[in-house]
């Protein structure tokens, strides 16, 4: 037992309470001792809660001003809630994160600060937010003082620094390559590892805009979804009074991988092998355009099916997936492209079956679109879809003890023993609430919602 540590422990809760608006919070200690063990109680007494009456925001500068004002409605601290020292912490946080949209690079969340005022015999408190908005200093013989406003940066240049793969870090690396386009450098070895056009469209930091840390964070989101990246890294340079020069450098992955897969199977004394060898190109066309083929293979000795004597089942298959990380249309704008994180999808798959009872072939191909709307809004179009299912051998027993003998029941299971070609097309749209979490007063319920509408065989009857 430690007597100083109680004590202690006293303090941290009084500031805990005070720190949730309790601000004449006290807690007291009461030990009693028992032979060679202490007992130690704690009462708290928090007093009255005192509430925020008014917020007022200060600032010199009536462009910062404007900005802070204008986005007000998403303030943390609102009139009339506990003055909680964690809201005017968050609040803080959310003004530095707005000027940094704004074009003030490098503001921080120390530069705000708080004014409180109690007024005795009352639980209300006036509340100043502070807004640092520039410095002010004296020059060697002057009496007046000098305020220097905080400066709002412009892009002025983006420069894509596109490594080697084979790049192992090195300060003094020197490319031997560049390309200029305006306002936009490229610079790599030899060959581009992507297309500019790719690099461009994906980065939403654009020469001559005004600084957005949120374009920033838009920007590593974006190329997060190239499988051809390994790392992306962005930095700012400052070049001149209010410009600022911004450094993309992106670090391919490796373009191609191969993985194979193997299974035994033994069931009810039937054993059966299934192989499967997968290729992956992570680069096809220099636009990270991820390509995927996967051979499958499946053998299975068949002993104990019923009516037929002992088989086999056999079955393999290709299935083929390019993925372009854009809207693969004509006349889709440059803003649409970098907004939207659009995935175009060619997808074809056959396989082949043969059993005793019958050889099947199914064949099928879909272009699809997958975009976003929104942070909670996702939507699929299948442009067009096509299955085609081909029965060329069916046993004569199978057909008239299984697919004719019960056909009312077996209506379904005969379907799928027809030669089929359907054509279709089909929207799909998902929403999922914002991350749901526990806070202080409530459970976030999360709920996420699936709409699809399809239509198939009109075209062709």
């Amino acid at each position: 037992y430690n007597d100083t540590l109680t004590r202690k422990s006293c303090e941290m809760m009084e500031k805990t309470l005070a720190n949730q608006g309790y601000l004449k919070a006290k807690v007291e200690s009461e030990t009693t001792y028992k032979k060679h063990k202490a007992k130690v109680k704690y009462y708290a007494h928090p007093g009255k809660l005192y509430r925020i009456s008014s917020v007022d925001y200060v600032c010199m500068d009536s462009v910062m001003l404007g900005h802070v004002v204008a986005d007000s409605a998403n303030s943390s601290i609102k009139v009339g809630m506990p003055f909680d020292a964690n809201a005017l912490d968050s609040e803080r946080a959310r003004l530095a994160l707005l000027l940094q949209t704004n074009g003030y690079y490098d503001y921080k969340k120390e530069y705000i600060s708080y004014i409180a005022d109690t007024a005795r015999n009352s639980l209300d408190v006036a509340l100043s937010v502070r807004i640092r908005s520039g410095s002010v200093f004296s020059e060697l013989g002057s009496t007046q003082p000098t305020y220097i406003p905080w400066k709002k940066y412009r892009v002025e240049g983006v420069n894509y620094l596109m490594y080697p793969s084979s790049y192992a870090y090195n300060p003094s690396y020197v490319f031997p390559d560049t390309v200029s386009d305006g306002k936009e450098r490229y610079f790599y070895e030899n060959k581009p590892p992507f297309r500019f056009s790719t690099v461009r469209h994906t980065s939403h930091i654009i020469p001559g805009t005004t600084y957005n840390v949120g374009n920033v964070k838009k920007t590593y989101t974006s190329y997060g979804r190239l499988g051809a990246l390994k790392y992306t890294n962005i930095n700012f340079v400052e070049t001149s009074d209010s410009t600022l020069d911004c450094y993309v450098t992106l670090n391919p992955a490796a373009k191609v991988s191969v993985s194979t897969e193997l299974d035994v199977t033994n069931t009810a004394g039937d054993v059966g092998v299934s192989a499967a060898l997968s290729f992956t190109h992570r680069n096809l066309f220099h636009g990270s355009e991820t390509f995927v083929v996967k051979f499958r293979g499946a053998y299975e000795n068949i002993t104990h099916l019923n009516d037929y004597e002992s088989g086999k089942f056999l079955e393999y298959g290709v299935d083929m997936n390019l993925n372009f990380p854009r809207f693969i249309a004509p006349f889709i704008p440059d803003d649409v492209q970098r907004r939207s994180m659009a995935t175009t999808q060619l997808d074809l798959q056959y396989n082949a079956q043969t059993r005793p009872e019958f050889d099947r072939n199914v064949f099928s191909a879909s272009w699809s679109y997958l975009w976003n709307s929104s942070k909670q809004i996702r939507h699929r179009y299948d442009l067009v879809g096509v299955n085609l299912v081909s029965v060329p051998r069916k046993d004569q027993y199978f057909i008239d003890n299984y697919l004719e003998k019960y056909n009312s029941r077996n209506s379904i299971m005969k379907f799928n023993y027809e030669d089929l070609f359907i054509f279709r097309t089909g929207y799909d749209f998902y929403y999922t609430s914002p991350n749901a979490g526990v806070t202080k007063d409530y459970f976030d319920v999360s709920h996420s919602v699936r709409a699809s509408v399809e239509t198939s065989g009109n075209l062709l009857s």
